[in-house]
């Protein structure tokens, strides 16, 4: 299930970023308890999008268009840019994004629809962006996530672990348990808690 909101605060301010089939990706910004009018951002993006605000403030957006284009939308004082990363082709479609920071490089993995099947995809955020495949996703459950440098998701034999990218590359797949679908992972006492289901139960982990 892929989210449609994001929702991240800056300078005193909340920004809505969002998506519907007729105005495409949106934002809306919350100030002094009062909604600003709509932003049109790209009509043309697709729903399975993903905004990221670093720490200096920069606004950082991944989205897809019908054609399969990846479209990098920047913000930085005020000034919006829009940048094509990726031209489209009819062989790999790109479904949902991901943006995180790890040290000081930027980095984004989408999945991918590829012929039959889905695929995960790193690539460094910048002016020469080289996306690179790293795995199948299990297509029935291809969600994944990331959760302090780690980049969780059931892979195309039913296996749930993660990779490690603390260095900007990821590093090799890290077996959780088998017959396993991915849920959630998110940070709980500095460990990350995982909720995800096998073929019997709803479990709850701490890595």
């Amino acid at each position: 299930m892929f989210a449609l909101n994001y929702i991240t605060y800056r300078d005193k301010s909340f920004l809505h970023f969002y998506h519907t089939a007729s105005e495409g990706l949106c934002l809306k910004e919350k100030r002094k308890g009062r909604w600003s009018d709509t932003f049109h951002l790209c009509y043309e993006a697709k729903k399975g999008f993903c905004a990221y605000c670093d720490s200096d403030g920069v606004i950082h957006i991944l989205c897809t268009d019908d054609d399969g284009k990846i479209i990098y939308i920047k913000e930085k004082n005020l000034e919006w840019n829009q940048y094509i990363l990726s031209e489209g082709n009819n062989e790999i479609i790109p479904v949902s994004f991901r943006i995180v920071k790890a040290g000081n490089i930027m980095n984004f993995f989408y999945s991918a629809r590829y012929n039959d099947s889905m695929i995960l995809v790193h690539c460094v955020l910048g002016d020469n962006a080289m996306p690179e495949r790293i795995d199948a996703l299990d297509t029935n459950h291809p969600e994944f996530s990331i959760c302090d440098n780690k980049v969780y998701y059931t892979n195309e034999k039913g296996v749930l672990g993660y990779r490690d990218f603390s260095d900007s590359k990821p590093g090799v797949f890290v077996e959780l348990e088998k017959d396993a679908y991915f849920g959630y992972v998110t940070k709980v006492e500095g460990k990350e808690f995982l909720v995800y289901r096998n073929l019997v139960f709803l479990c709850f982990c701490f890595q």
